[in-house]
């Protein structure tokens, strides 16, 4: 079977959330075929150490490469320019392979779809987030008065175009599948394929971690800093929360590190003591070094994967109630939710002063990690999706 996945940034090496998703995918569509994992933008400095063996990492861009006009106009948030060379690459791949199968990351990739229809046997569209839901919801948080309500529309009318224009549709969670159910045409088919357990060959046992007395907080988000939620999380950590933790524990640190810093984020990191870590190759070494993950998402969607990222490196994770739906961890064993920023503060310094409840708390997340979103999980979710389809 051959099998072609279109993503916007490279599906590897992964590291923010879209990426984690779209890597996993890839892996789980690799054990039915040869796949070919092409991205919108150029490949990474590391993408050949993260090959696998029944993949192909393409880039339908350079870097260097002249300039040729968009093929779409950018009209809401989510959109990215797709040059017209881009689009000149991706018919010939697929006029040269011939795919059985198509997945396309998203709507932001949706004046690709029509040229994709005609050429593949099954077209999938992934749908990481509900756009119109996300937008919807980013557009009425305080600091995003910019993005504007009319946007979604836009998004909802161009939601169901591609869904009318796609044989499947998959989402992250049961609450996207009911969001994707309210929206679109009921004859299209909607499968739950899970966010699974980010890098399952980096995982340790908690057990055999040794990460010695707790000492201060040492905290960390990840994240794609391009991404405005991320970028308001980060925010919250350096100006309210990282301060409310330094009145009980002076020697406390938070580390951010991601994709795409702008000028603002990198000048809040110099002002409020904070280490920012651009477009790293290896977040493993972030993980270990730090003992915390905080995840203070006032808005977003689908399933925050950088929280299953966390606890596979053992890592306790404090979270709002925004970045942990979907998961149903339980709270106050596999993961504190709190929303405010004083009672983020508050669970930071509470769980660094107890060991016995920071050790329970993350050996029980590592479990249940693994235990909901294994590599097993979401084969078996990709292939009951494709089954339906009769396509193997």
């Amino acid at each position: 079977m051959k099998i072609l996945a279109i993503s916007v940034d490279p599906a590897a090496p992964p590291i923010a959330g879209a990426d984690l998703r779209n890597w996993q995918n890839v892996l789980a569509l690799s054990k039915l075929g040869r796949v070919t994992a092409a991205s919108l933008r150029p490949l990474h400095l590391g993408a050949a150490m993260a090959g696998h063996p029944n993949v192909e990492l393409v880039a339908l861009t350079e870097n260097g490469e002249a300039r040729t006009p968009a093929i779409a106009r950018r009209t809401t948030p989510i959109d990215v320019r797709i040059p017209k060379s881009a689009l000149i690459k991706l018919k010939l791949l697929v006029e040269r392979q011939q795919p059985d199968i198509v997945v396309v990351e998203g709507i932001s990739l949706f004046p690709l779809m029509k040229h994709l229809r005609s050429s593949a046997r099954t077209l999938i569209l992934d749908m990481h987030n509900v756009e119109s839901d996300l937008v919807k919801d980013i557009a009425s948080g305080p600091s995003f008065r910019h993005i504007f309500l009319s946007n979604t529309w836009r998004l909802r009318r161009r939601e169901r175009k591609a869904a009318r224009m796609v044989d499947q549709i998959w989402v992250c969670s049961s609450d996207d599948h009911e969001r994707v159910r309210n929206l679109v045409d009921a004859q299209t088919p909607t499968y739950i394929v899970p966010n699974g357990l980010p890098r399952p060959d980096c995982c340790v046992e908690p057990a055999l971690i040794s990460r010695g007395p707790i000492g201060p907080p040492r905290i960390l988000f990840v994240g794609h800093l391009g991404y405005s939620p991320n970028k308001e999380a980060v925010r919250r950590l350096a100006r309210e929360i990282l301060p409310r933790v330094k009145m009980q524990f002076p020697d406390a640190r938070l580390t951010v590190a991601g994709r795409l810093p702008d000028a603002p984020i990198s000048q809040l990191a110099r002002e409020c003591d904070v280490e920012l870590i651009a477009n790293p190759d290896d977040i493993a070494p972030l993980y270990a070094q730090a003992n915390l993950s905080v995840v203070p998402l006032s808005s977003g969607g689908g399933t925050r994967i950088k929280i299953l990222e966390a606890m596979t490196f053992g890592l306790p994770v404090i979270a709002t109630t925004v970045a942990a739906e979907g998961h149903n961890f339980a709270n106050g064993e596999e993961i504190l939710i709190a929303d405010t920023d004083g009672e983020i503060a508050r669970d930071i310094c509470a769980l660094s002063s107890d060991p016995e409840r920071y050790d329970m708390q993350r050996r029980r997340a590592f479990e249940a990690v693994h235990r909901r979103f294994g590599p097993a999980v979401i084969d078996n979710a990709v292939r009951q999706a494709l089954s339906h389809r009769h396509v193997f």
